[in-house]
């Protein structure tokens, strides 16, 4: 199934194959590419569609819950309601997940580092940044590179990461930045 268009018709309706042959059906909303709710875009959480961000106004949302890693979107055609976008709220430390109580951000089910925003898991949640406990230390020497921020040098999954002392080649400290 591929998306749906409305072209010279008055229903929408998608070709069923991937370079249209002919052959098509009218789109009912189980065709549409679902808005993966929440989604990260830059630095904010989104929780319903958004304008932010589109050149033309029109609002759109993220096909995955990371927009910034995977640049996957479409426009929304139902308009909702707008809710105000969530500024990173802060983690709370220590929450209990599953009967284990948390210090520090976790990447239990999950591909990347999250916490969450309630003492007790309660659904709510984000991922987690380079400014989550515990800190990162800036300046820090890798090799025989001073960095200032967070890096990918040395990381063989291409995600950013930060030493938590001024040292790594000496303590071997560190943690995940971000998702990206």
């Amino acid at each position: 199934m591929y998306d749906c268009i409305k072209f010279r018709t008055k229903h929408s309706w998608c070709s069923l194959n991937k370079t249209y042959q002919g052959y098509w059906k009218y789109c009912s909303e189980e065709d549409y590419a679902k808005c993966a709710f929440p989604f990260w875009y830059k630095r904010l959480i989104y929780w319903e569609c958004t304008e932010d961000g589109d050149a033309f106004g029109k609002k759109w949302c993220s096909l995955t819950q990371n927009y910034n890693k995977n640049k996957i979107w479409k426009y929304c055609l139902i308009a909702r309601v707008r809710l105000p976008a969530q500024e990173l709220r802060d983690c709370v430390f220590p929450f209990t997940y599953h009967d284990a109580v948390y210090h520090n951000c976790i990447s239990t089910h999950s591909d990347f580092d999250w916490c969450s925003l309630d003492k007790d898991f309660k659904g709510r949640w984000r991922y987690c940044t380079g400014n989550d406990p515990p800190k990162c230390s800036f300046p820090f020497l890798f090799r025989k590179e001073v960095f200032n921020h967070c890096t990918k040098k040395g990381f063989i999954l291409d995600r950013s990461w930060c030493s938590l002392t001024g040292n790594y080649n000496e303590d071997g400290k560190w943690k995940q930045c971000s998702p990206y």
